[in-house]
């Protein structure tokens, strides 16, 4: 019989080796994996296409359809008509629809008879 030397490996030893090997494998395609993850959320909220995650305030655009641009009213506001009302009393329509407290009692500038009766009497 042969006597094993030291400098001889053994079959056993390969195998925390490779175990340890497969474990970073992991750890690394988990990396990769999480990270392309966070990339495709990131693309998602800043295309031009998906709603803004700022949301819009009392009197300002919710949509534009020249633009095409949306962006939700924030807690509690409503998307009413935009437009203005001229010197002669007539609806002059703007494209598009504005954030509104419509409701609250005050006819505020954005408002008017025609998108919030219930402030604009």
């Amino acid at each position: 019989m042969k006597k094993r030397t030291s400098k001889q490996k053994t079959p056993q030893s390969k195998e925390p080796r490779k175990i340890k090997r497969q474990s970073k494998l992991i750890i690394l395609l988990s990396v990769i994996i999480l990270l392309a993850i966070i990339i495709l959320i990131l693309v998602y909220f800043t295309s031009k296409n998906s709603l803004t995650i700022l949301c819009a305030k009392a009197g300002e655009t919710a949509f534009n359809d020249a633009t095409q641009k949306s962006k939700q009213c924030c807690q509690g506001l409503n998307e009413i008509n935009g437009g203005r009302i001229n010197e002669f009393g007539d609806v002059v329509e703007d494209p598009g629809k504005i954030c509104s407290d419509c409701g609250n009692g005050i006819c505020e500038r954005w408002e008017h008879i025609y998108n919030c009766q219930q402030d604009c009497k």
